[in-house]
């Protein structure tokens, strides 16, 4: 094992919880949880098992670490597209889909299985962050695309951003994801097919239409299911 008496230096904690952080998330995204175990991760990092306990009292925590870190730069990715004001509601709308789409691309179903099943803390604090999060971000898209013109007048846009939070923190569920046979980034676009067919205007769904087309994206889900 490697010297890490410098980890205690003043001022390099946050490094090195960064550190641990960034090695940790490679395994679980990688290989899953199973994979990240506290002695490899120290011995990955050359350092201790002591030291590795300092910043971290155990995996569960580096667990809801990682996934505060996930979700801090999802938030932050969205902040900046709902802020930008060149935007219209149908580029944002497209924006955050992609933002949301590149992150689930990258998580296997059995990810959210696992973390379920060997996990339950960290996967109520998943629940909770989404539960926290989305009516927040949709709740905000869907007023400003009632503004433009984009989303139906009478559409409640806080009753819709809780809807939308709910149908997805349903279609997220591990069983469920095994039962539709669908990745992450699939069963995003269809619910989004699915929902803001019901939101938008015939001018939003023109635009929607328009955007599908053009990125090959909405258009070949339609009778994903039928034989």
């Amino acid at each position: 094992m490697g010297d890490d008496s410098h980890m205690d230096r003043p001022g390099e904690g946050d490094k090195t919880d960064e550190r641990i952080l960034d090695k940790a998330e490679e395994m679980v995204i990688g290989d899953g949880l199973q994979a990240m175990r506290m002695d490899d991760l120290a011995g990955t990092l050359g350092m201790s098992k002591k030291t590795l306990y300092i910043h971290f009292p155990g995996k569960n925590e580096i667990i809801k670490a990682i996934i505060r870190r996930i979700a801090g730069r999802i938030s932050a990715s969205l902040k900046a597209v709902l802020e930008d004001e060149r935007l219209s509601f149908p580029q944002k709308l497209d924006k955050v889909h992609c933002t949301l789409a590149a992150r689930l691309s990258v998580i296997r179903p059995s990810l959210l299985r696992e973390l379920e099943r060997t996990a339950p803390e960290a996967y109520a604090y998943l629940d909770e962050m989404r539960s926290r999060n989305i009516p927040v971000v949709f709740g905000t898209l869907l007023r400003e695309g009632m503004r433009e013109g984009y989303v139906r007048e009478e559409i409640d846009p806080q009753f819709a951003a809780e809807a939308w939070m709910h149908m997805m923190r349903g279609l997220m569920q591990p069983a469920v994801i095994d039962h539709l046979g669908l990745s992450l980034r699939e069963t995003l676009d269809l619910a989004l097919l699915t929902f803001f067919r019901g939101v938008l205007s015939e001018k939003g769904q023109v635009e929607f239409d328009r955007l599908g087309a053009e990125k090959h994206l909405y258009g070949k889900r339609r009778g994903h299911h039928h034989s």
